[in-house]
């Protein structure tokens, strides 16, 4: 007769929403697919959020006019910093006024160089092209 699944023969274990496989029936879908559809739904959640997030630290390091609030953004987001950010905040320091008597931009410029370092093996070649021309 074969085995048997919770008592079931294999042979009936297809018929009346009874599955062998613990996938559910048509009309009771099993358990694990509505938890898998509600974790798809987290992580786009996840996933856009973060997306989000990178625009918004973009356009902050963009926005920094002055030494100083560019060596703010990267002394408290600095390791969230992707290679892309890195690129563009180099670009943002070399277009910032010199001087000034804070010495910031000798900090940004320190600070840089280090998250250089770090995400050298992440950058793509435009990447380094543009970080070494600002």
């Amino acid at each position: 007769m074969g085995s048997a699944w919770y008592g079931v023969p294999r042979r009936l274990a297809g018929s009346r929403g009874v599955s062998s496989g613990g996938g559910g029936s048509s009309e009771f879908p099993a358990p694990a697919e509505g938890a898998q559809r509600m974790n798809q739904q987290e992580s786009q959640d996840k996933v856009a959020q973060w997306k989000k997030d990178q625009a918004n630290l973009f356009n902050a390091i963009l926005q920094s006019s002055t030494a100083a609030k560019l060596l703010k953004l990267v002394q408290e987001k600095g390791a969230s910093f992707t290679a892309g950010h890195t690129t563009v905040a180099w670009g943002a320091a070399a277009e910032m006024p010199s001087g000034g008597g804070a010495g910031d931009e000798g900090v940004v410029i320190e600070l840089l160089q280090v998250q250089t370092l770090v995400k050298v093996v992440k950058m793509g070649g435009r990447e380094i092209a543009n970080s070494a021309h600002a």
